[in-house]
């Protein structure tokens, strides 16, 4: 083999490991510990296993729901659903620099019943409202908190999160483990009817690569549904997955899934398929050394993105 033969090879080498090789130090994952009142922020390695967890923030109400980002700002639900009726939400100031949250404040909003997930999209945020079965479409004032709020869409049951994308979107109802599909106005509103589509899941949903994942809390299991073009659900995939114990929040970040359980601080990290969208070579983290308590909600940045 001459040199130059040589040199293509190895530069065809390096090429597809650097490709293949995913620079996760950027990322930094936030848990949810209602228990303990309070955020974690950890950091990813380069396998994707969640390292070094530390508390941050301060004067939370028994957080439940995934972190929501926002001009600078970490936005929560003040408590979730397994509450009688709270009404708060939380607004953090995010620092970017080490991934912790400070100046916690609290937003009283008469109108929420048990919000569960704040959801950005463009200016708008949108609130699932857990206890009052319904969605409730935000703006924020010159200092980004909520403001002007008001209902939208209907026929929800018992609302827990919502996900959305290309203006549709797909809000998991747990009373009756369905999802319902609402296309998104131009002033944000949702357009009348919402369409509710049977699945066997309706915990909690994300989204990724024209697939929805959404969790099965009372048959431990995970629902792989494609998103067609005009954004309806395909035929969907049930995936039991053993590790799982009340499972309750995923999210899909990189190549990887990344699953909660309601009553411990195990995460369950599955690798996602590419091509057919399944969850495969399923593994657990113990995170109880470092979190020691049940973890509901899970959400990733990426700090160097703009949010």
């Amino acid at each position: 083999m001459n040199f130059k033969k040589l040199f293509v090879l190895v530069a065809s080498i390096l090429f597809v490991y650097f490709a293949k090789s995913e620079d996760l130090s950027n990322s930094t994952v936030y848990l949810s510990a209602r228990l303990k009142n309070t955020i974690f922020a950890c950091g990813l390695d380069d396998t994707g296993a969640i390292v070094n967890c530390k508390a941050t923030g301060s004067e939370l109400k028994g957080p439940d729901g995934p972190l929501s980002f926002y001009k600078g700002y970490a936005y929560l639900p003040g408590s979730g659903a397994d509450t009688k009726n709270d009404n708060t939400t939380t607004k953090c100031q995010l620092n970017i620099a080490d991934s912790t949250l400070s100046n916690c404040t609290g937003q009283v909003n008469k109108n929420f019943a048990s919000p569960h997930t704040i959801h950005f999209f463009k200016k708008y945020a949108y609130i699932t409202s857990y206890a009052s079965n319904s969605i409730y479409l935000c703006q924020t004032d010159k200092n980004y908190s909520l403001d002007s709020c008001v209902q939208t869409g209907n026929s929800f049951n018992k609302p827990l999160e919502i996900a959305i994308a290309k203006n549709n979107a797909y809000i998991t109802n747990f009373g009756d483990q369905s999802v319902s599909l609402c296309r998104i106005n131009n002033d944000g509103t949702f357009a009348s009817p919402c369409t509710k589509m049977k699945t066997n899941a309706g915990t909690n949903i994300s989204l990724a690569n024209n697939y929805a994942y959404i969790t099965n809390q009372l048959k431990n299991s995970v629902d792989v549904c494609p998103i067609q073009a005009d954004g309806n659900f395909g035929v969907c995939s049930n995936m039991p997955i053993k590790t799982l114990s009340q499972v309750r929040d995923i999210m899909i970040y990189n190549k990887y899934s990344y699953i909660t359980n309601w009553n411990n601080s195990i995460i369950t990290k599955c690798e996602v398929n590419s091509n057919s969208g399944n969850l495969e070579n399923c593994g657990t983290m113990d995170l109880s050394k470092s979190v020691s308590a049940p973890i509901s909600g899970i959400s990733i940045l990426d700090i160097s993105s703009k949010f």
